[in-house]
């Protein structure tokens, strides 16, 4: 992994929740988005001048006329999205899964928004739905202005055998109705044993047209290949024996499941590629997720890119980041003092109405909880920031009356396998439940480390923070057919009813912080 050199930041440049990263510059301007799956808002926009800072101006899909979650899969919604700017205009292609793991999880309709003022928050437009089913979709404005769009979905060729089918497909597209031009062509179908190419990019150089497929499937195998062709539709050839994969897990020491990348240049014509990868701990767990990484990117005599076998030194001759303003966040504080919320927090599928207020009192954030549990596969009244950092402490200070057994209210970390199908299991959720006596707030602390996460709390008659467990980090991550591998840590406040009834009391959250160690 690139070490800090001068003004540089450790990758990956992007930490904790941020997969699938899309890429494009204007002037001297980068704009990248990655994958939200079951969160809402959908697909953070992140901005850099430099490649190495980054921070979050706004949502493309942050409107339920845009992505209108209810009941989607964990592991569901939005997957890959690509990011795009043509014309003055940017564009942002993408789909919503509503059941994983199946054809219809597989095949949802796509659509692209777009905006002309990205860094103005909400101003991305309602969904152009295009005709070519599937997930993944990418699309390339040509030269000539002819526009393409990739997608991946099940492919009919292979025999009912295989275990997997998803190949990549590519068609002509109407930008300015969504509806095909041509017939979709399958562009690439891999060779690797798990049949998976997705994630597909067409990026365009010296008139070559170079596909860019994610390869082996999300997990232990994956990797990132590329072909290339005259045209957009293909047919694409292979490179050279050495060249594939141009992205994997040799890569990079400590780095697993690199892959599904993007290219950029930057002003002076280097080339670079984001992609995405997890930091498994001495535990084997990775439970920030998968995160953003960037690495530069050569080209061999004949015209193929390679990245190199040691990243970092060629990073450090190559990037020469602007003089760095602000370190990256490490502490953060919530803002009750506005009347929107802050950017960073994120709801579980989209909400339906408000269940929270900021100015009850003023400067609280005050939960009214619903009668959906974290457990369920709806929209609970809970708020969630990404965990981005492994060591850390994360605080929060709760008021809260309750006067029925069936309301709750706390501070939970959601793990990335999503909400879970079966919640009274001790392998599959964890509870911690303290009698308190005495009344008044409580504060509520989780002190992280890379493999586990201590948990506290200090009642209004405690002099100071009492642990109450030690939990490990493999509690937050689990590969059943009911997870969701997907996704991140997140910490979160919360207020539910259980048993299908709301909680009327409300929980009232004065503060919420993060501090790094």
């Amino acid at each position: 992994m690139f070490q800090r050199v001068s003004d540089q930041l450790l990758n990956p440049i992007i930490p904790g929740f941020n997969p699938d990263p899309s890429i494009c510059r204007v002037g001297s301007d980068y704009f990248l988005a990655t994958s939200s799956f079951e969160y809402f808002p959908g697909v953070p926009i992140y901005h850099s001048t430099d490649l190495v800072e980054w921070r979050v101006i706004g949502h493309a899909l942050s409107r339920p006329s845009q992505l209108f979650m209810r009941q989607v899969d964990p592991g569901g919604g939005i997957y890959a999205p690509t990011l795009r700017y043509w014309k003055g205009r940017f564009y942002l292609a993408t789909c919503c899964v509503i059941r994983r793991g199946t054809s219809d999880g597989a095949n949802p309709r796509g659509f692209f928004v777009y905006t002309d003022d990205i860094m103005k928050q909400d101003s991305w437009s309602d969904p152009v739905f295009i005709d070519n089913v599937g997930i993944d979709q990418d699309l390339f404005f040509d030269d000539d202005e002819r526009v393409y769009v990739c997608t991946t979905r099940w492919n009919p060729l292979k025999g009912p055998t295989a275990d997997v089918r998803l190949a990549t497909f590519c068609s002509e597209l109407d930008i300015a109705t969504g509806r095909n031009l041509t017939s979709p062509v399958l562009v690439r179908d891999s060779d690797l044993s798990s049949g998976i190419a997705e994630g597909a990019h067409i990026i365009k150089k010296d008139g070559w047209y170079y596909l860019l497929t994610a390869e082996g499937g999300t997990l232990g195998e994956h990797q990132e290949w590329v072909h290339r062709s005259r045209s957009p539709l293909g047919p694409y050839e292979p490179p050279p024996s050495g060249i594939n994969p141009i992205l994997w897990d040799d890569r990079w020491e400590g780095l697993r499941q690199a892959g599904h990348a993007d290219l950029v240049t930057d002003e002076s014509g280097q080339w670079w590629a984001v992609f995405l990868a997890i930091r498994p701990q001495a535990n084997g767990v990775a439970h920030l997720g998968r995160e953003t990484f960037l690495a530069p990117i050569s080209w061999t005599s004949d015209g193929w890119p390679i990245t190199a076998r040691d990243p970092t030194s060629q990073a450090r001759r190559t990037m020469q980041p602007r003089a760095s303003k602000n370190e990256r966040e490490s502490e953060w504080t919530a803002d009750y003092s506005s009347d929107c919320l802050q950017l960073g927090w994120y709801r579980l599928r989209t909400p339906i109405g408000c269940d929270y207020s900021l100015s009850d009192p003023q400067g609280t954030l005050t939960l009214y909880g619903n009668a959906y549990t974290i457990c369920d596969d709806e929209c609970p009244s809970m708020l969630l920031r990404k965990q981005t950092s492994l060591s850390g402490t994360w605080s929060t200070l709760l008021d809260f009356n309750p006067t029925t057994i069936v309301e709750e209210a706390g501070t939970p970390h959601y793990p990335h396998t999503g909400a879970l199908k079966d919640c009274s299991s001790a392998e599959k959720w964890k509870e911690i439940c303290q009698p308190l006596i005495g009344d008044g707030p409580v504060l509520f602390i989780f002190r992280a480390q890379p493999t586990s996460y201590d948990a506290l709390y200090q009642g209004p008659d405690s002099p100071s923070p009492v642990k109450i467990a030690s939990l490990p980090t493999t509690l937050l991550v689990r590969n059943h057919s009911f997870d969701s591998p997907f996704t991140g840590t997140h910490l979160a406040v919360l207020a539910q009813g259980t048993n299908g009834a709301p909680c009327v009391n409300p929980a009232r959250f004065t503060q919420a912080s993060w501090r790094d160690s």
